[in-house]
């Protein structure tokens, strides 16, 4: 299944970016990160691995992540890959001046049969977290 996103935002690309620009950063505005571990070994950026803990309906979730693509100010590619389910999430940002254009695809692909059965009511509520998490992160921004 395909979810895409997006948001203007009242800020330079530059300083939208650094909101994306380690993964400790996102803690700040994606509503179900709590915690994010980085592989010493991997510099962030293209390659870069970590583990992302998420905290979603009172259920603690555990991805392992990696960095497939990063071009500063522009994009991001990231996989994410837990037991029920995996993604690739796409984030390109367009420089317009005082503004941004924040556009969020993602590949999931459902692992677990009980997801399956309610792919429906899983997309609903990815497609939902998503767009919380980009309102957070343009609030966060435009009120800085």
């Amino acid at each position: 299944m395909e979810i895409e996103v997006g948001m203007m935002v009242e800020r330079p690309v530059a300083e939208t970016f650094q909101a994306f620009d380690s993964a400790k950063a996102q803690i700040t505005w994606m509503g179900s990160l709590v915690e994010v571990e980085m592989d010493p070994s991997t510099p962030w950026g293209k390659g870069a691995r970590f583990t992302q803990t998420h905290v979603e309906a009172g259920m603690r979730q555990v991805f392992q992540g990696e960095m497939l693509d990063y071009v500063r100010n522009q994009r991001l590619l990231l996989k994410l890959v837990h037991n029920d389910l995996s993604l690739v999430t796409e984030v390109l940002l367009v420089d317009l001046g005082e503004r941004t254009q924040v556009q969020q695809r993602s590949k999931i692909e459902l692992h677990s049969t009980a997801l399956k059965i309610v792919k429906g009511m899983v997309r609903g509520a990815i497609e939902q977290r998503f767009t919380e998490d980009l309102q957070r992160l343009k609030t966060l921004l435009e009120n800085d």
